[in-house]
């Protein structure tokens, strides 16, 4: 594994041990707000895995690519457009669902000020 994979699979473990952490502390402090933002971040995690699976999944394809082409042979194809458009795609998923989420906790977080105000 390079140096760069093992930083983010590093990187991607640790954000998850962290989100599951302040899950279960916003569980037992009972801030719902606490508790949608965990569960809305696993499902991010979720999406990040996915992205990076396909990102894998590309990076296998291409080595194997210049595997082949370093043998002289024709390597055609191999399915490399249909990864890509799957990883944009699910990029561009992922990022709707950041943008989303953003707006929710945001809309969330100010409807509690605006409610504690009037009180």
């Amino acid at each position: 594994m390079s140096d760069i994979q093992s930083y983010n699979f590093s990187f991607v473990q640790n954000a998850q041990m962290q989100r599951q952490g302040e899950a279960r502390a916003a569980a037992e402090g009972g801030s719902y707000l606490m508790a949608l933002a965990m569960m809305l971040g696993q499902i991010a995690d979720k999406m990040l895995d996915r992205v990076m699976d396909l990102a894998d999944q590309l990076d296998n394809l291409q080595d194997k690519k210049a595997d082949i082409k370093n043998d002289n042979k024709d390597p055609g194809g191999m399915g490399e457009n249909k990864l890509t458009a799957q990883l944009q795609a699910q990029t561009q998923i992922m990022n709707m669902f950041m943008q989303a989420m953003n707006t929710v906790i945001k809309s969330v977080g100010e409807a509690n000020r605006d409610v504690s105000r009037k009180q």
